[in-house]
């Protein structure tokens, strides 16, 4: 069958050739001047020439459907492992831990004074470390310390444990204001000063 069409192919081939090649010539030539053009403008100003075939480029790549496609194919797969380790290592140890705590509380035969006794020492040491870091922030990071310099202090309205409040004015912009000015009466430390602080930070 072959050999019998294929005289006919000649005639086809050669008239598609006759029809197609000056459209193809031209697509030739209109590329070569194209690249031409191209060459002449980046020679005339190379920074404009970079500077619009980087918008060109931009243009094209940073489409809506590419940053999607790089947004599904990047956060949402972390998130999907981030979910997938959450749900598969996290969430199943936090449960057999709070089991064994309840286990735990469960069996414990001390009474709740014993147990908190037990845990005096601790909540002893972390009071103080939150103590030394509040009398830090207050020293040296607060911005609303008043210097004791601009209170004058008038009289005496109470008094307690471990310190006095008095009546005082501030000075500020030559306004000057009413306030409560509490005195500690001796340096405090530990949880004495924890406490003390916690206080400063309610009135603040």
């Amino acid at each position: 069958m072959l050999g019998v069409f294929s005289p006919l192919w000649v005639p086809v081939v050669t008239v598609a050739s006759v029809l197609f090649l000056p459209v193809g010539i031209g697509m030739v030539i209109r590329e070569t001047l194209k690249a031409r053009e191209q060459r002449m403008a980046y020679m005339a100003d190379k920074a404009k020439f970079m500077s619009n075939w980087t918008d060109e480029i931009m243009g094209k790549v940073f489409t809506e459907e590419n940053i999607k496609a790089f947004i599904d194919n990047s956060y949402f797969e972390l998130f999907k492992i981030s979910i997938l380790q959450l749900c598969d290592e996290y969430i199943p140890k936090q449960i057999a831990s709070d089991r064994r705590q309840v286990t735990n509380i469960a069996n414990d035969q001390r009474t709740s004074q014993e147990i908190v006794s037990s845990f005096q020492p601790l909540q002893k040491g972390v009071r103080e470390m939150l103590a030394k870091l509040k009398f830090f922030h207050l020293e040296y990071m607060a911005k609303d310390v008043i210097p004791a310099g601009c209170l004058q202090q008038q009289r005496l309205v109470g008094s307690g444990n471990f310190s006095n409040v008095y009546i005082a004015t501030w000075n500020h912009d030559n306004v000057v204001h009413h306030v409560a000015l509490k005195a500690l009466k001796k340096k405090l430390s530990g949880v004495e000063m924890y406490t003390q602080l916690v206080e400063v930070e309610t009135l603040r």
